[in-house]
């Protein structure tokens, strides 16, 4: 079995990462979207290669901002709550922009499981996605509900699948954050329950303690009962690696990452 085409999450599409995955057929890239920045300036590279000719490498997703308050689409606060989905509809200009089909966020921030209000947290979530897969996405431009880890919202398929229901699968579903499911143990179980909503990946490995961001391969996950059980899904998007990359040091080796990446793709028990 050899599946699902090799991606990467590069957080920005410069011109040199965009030339990296193509010498090293990896042919889709996860940007992310900045508020600090223009649409224009974000996707001016990207569209340059396209114009170039270029058709190696396409922009497969765009994450949305996570992290802090002010991307909290859990928030109890209705009317904040409201403003900050709006604060998300960029993320999809910059997908429609770049030719995305995938748009990625995260359910929420990271609360304690036994926090009285974490039902009502998953209810104003499940509200933020309602009106996201209403307002914002559609059939080429999907809404992605990270699986996340630990306590985040989120962290379990029971959870993404209450988050989604009733939003139309053909625009909605999941981005398995492979990294995210810790026990292990716990990942077989998961992709059967979500089974045909997992539009996308996240792929990198543990150490069954916490989030590592490590190479496949190089953690616990065991990847030929993975990929098969994804296969049998019916997954059919890329697989896409979210690894930790140093690209922002001076001395960066941006193109042998990339070289590293794909070799340890070809490498996978497929």
């Amino acid at each position: 079995m050899k599946g699902f085409e090799a991606g990467l999450s590069v957080r920005t599409a410069s011109s040199r990462v965009i030339e990296g995955l193509s010498s090293s057929s990896i042919g889709f890239a996860e940007i992310h979207y900045f508020a600090d920045k223009t649409l224009d300036e974000q996707a001016k590279d990207y569209l340059e290669y396209r114009k170039r000719g270029g058709d190696a490498v396409s922009v497969w997703s765009v994450h949305t901002p996570f992290g802090g308050w002010e991307w909290d689409i859990a928030c109890l606060d209705t009317t904040e709550r409201k403003k900050i989905v709006n604060t998300l509809e960029p993320s999809f200009k910059l997908a429609r922009l770049t030719g995305a089909r995938v748009v990625v966020v995260h359910p929420g921030l990271e609360i304690p499981l036994n926090v009285e209000k974490r039902q009502e947290r998953l209810d104003a979530c499940r509200e933020s996605i309602r009106e996201m897969s209403e307002r914002f996405s559609d059939s080429n431009t999907k809404l992605a509900v990270e699986f996340l880890p630990r306590t985040c919202l989120g962290n379990s398929a029971e959870e993404l699948l209450y988050l989604i229901d009733g939003c139309d699968p053909s625009s909605t579903g999941i981005c398995l954050d492979i990294n995210h499911v810790i026990p292990t143990s716990r990942l077989s179980s998961i992709i059967r329950t979500l089974g045909s909503r997992i539009i996308t990946l996240h792929v990198s490995d543990h150490d069954d303690i916490d989030e590592r961001h490590r190479l496949p391969m190089e953690g616990v996950t065991d990847w030929k009962a993975a990929l098969r059980l994804l296969a049998d899904v019916g997954y059919a998007g890329p697989f896409m690696y979210e690894v930790t990359l140093k690209w922002t040091e001076p001395d960066a080796d941006i193109e042998a990452d990339i070289k590293k990446i794909r070799a340890n793709y070809d490498a996978l028990p497929w």
